[in-house]
């Protein structure tokens, strides 16, 4: 395998384990009533030290940016192929795989058709709900970028919606058809696809720079999941009301754009590093990550469901529960890869094109 398909693969492999480790945290650290410490984050009473740990600060900044640079990273080195071929094929590795999960996990958990369909319904309509958010999310920047291609083949039209997608995290809107899963998303994928074109990112002085972003924007986005607000908000609302701004343009949209853009600036330069870092492994470090890479798929999609069963049955202590949640999670993987039809609905991974092979031309006899 080439290096620089392996490195792909490896920063896949790098994402999917920052995935899990960041939801081990979380809900090693969780509670169903509130305890002395804790605070309510995502429908779960959450320990403050684990929402201020810096590993989980530190992964929650590159996780899923990453994973979304690297599909547009390989989309950008690809050929260009027709939209509609892209969307069909981007639908079976995507959209087939988050509806067969979906469609299991609701079969085990609900008896009765009514409840069955309105789940389905709810989670079609808000996709976060179902915990698959990724694919279906991952599947709607490919809808977007196609369409902005088809009206425009200038890059800066890219740019343009990404940047769209970005400021609308401004309005606050409800996660309808994961809209704003695709803002948080789409600024990531458009910056692996051009950065595929370039070189000039990879540079020593963009690496550099790079780090002293990420260090400056990690700090304003500490912490990444805590009520109230971050540490600097009230100077900066002080800050704002000294020169007239207050209500809610201070109190919601400015505090909301220093946030938000930390958030995509930070994420952006964690690229880079890591892009950087990972250019310049060893061929071990990349075979291994990479091995886990090309299995990021199974993981994320059964890894959540594994977490609250080891969490349940009382295996405690994060480290143990991580590792044991990958073992079991690419074990399952292993498995479903071995049964050709099965793999190719709940992993979306179609068998490879049989290429024909034409007839030889016969032989001519010697003059």
């Amino acid at each position: 395998m080439p290096k620089r398909d392996m490195r792909i693969d490896a920063l896949r492999g790098l994402a999917i384990l920052a995935v899990v480790l960041g939801h081990v945290i979380f809900v090693v650290n969780s509670h169903t009533s509130p305890l002395p410490g804790t605070v309510w984050v995502y429908g779960a009473w959450v320990d403050r030290s684990a929402l201020l740990d810096p590993v989980y600060n530190v992964i929650t900044t590159v996780n899923m940016p990453l994973f979304a640079f690297v599909s547009g990273y390989l989309l950008g080195l690809r050929p260009p192929v027709s939209a509609r071929r892209m969307i069909a094929r981007r639908a079976w590795t995507l959209m087939v795989p988050w509806t067969a999960w979906i469609v299991l996990g609701l079969l085990l958990r609900f008896t009765t058709p009514l409840a069955f369909i309105r789940q389905l319904g709810a989670d079609l309509l808000d996709p976060e709900a179902s915990g698959l958010w990724f694919l279906y999310a991952l599947f709607e920047c490919y809808l977007v970028y196609v369409t902005v291609r088809v009206v425009s083949k200038r890059d800066w039209a890219l740019v343009l919606v990404a940047g769209v997608f970005a400021a609308t995290t401004l309005l606050q809107l409800p996660n309808i058809l994961g809209i704003v899963n695709v803002a948080l998303l789409f600024p990531f994928f458009v910056m692996g696809v051009l950065g595929a074109t370039r070189s000039w990112w990879r540079s020593g002085i963009a690496v550099a720079a790079s780090a002293l972003v990420y260090a400056a924007t990690f700090a304003l986005r500490w912490p990444a999941t805590y009520s109230p607000p971050q540490w600097w908000a009230p100077g900066v609302r002080d800050a704002l009301h000294g020169i007239g701004l207050t209500g809610k343009v201070t109190n919601v949209w400015m505090l909301s754009a220093v946030y938000q853009s930390a958030r995509y600036v930070c994420g952006a330069a964690g690229i880079v590093l890591l892009f950087a870092l990972y250019s310049r492994a060893g061929d071990w470090f990349l075979t291994a990550q990479a091995w886990v890479g090309r299995r990021s798929l199974g993981v994320y999609v059964t890894h959540y469901g594994i977490i609250l069963a080891l969490v349940a049955a009382g295996l405690k202590g994060e480290l143990p529960v991580f590792v044991a949640v990958v073992a079991v999670a690419i074990g399952e993987t292993l498995v479903i890869e071995r049964i050709p039809g099965v793999r190719a609905v709940f992993l979306g991974q179609l068998p490879p094109r049989r290429v024909e092979t034409p007839p030889a031309a016969p032989a001519t006899p010697d003059a």
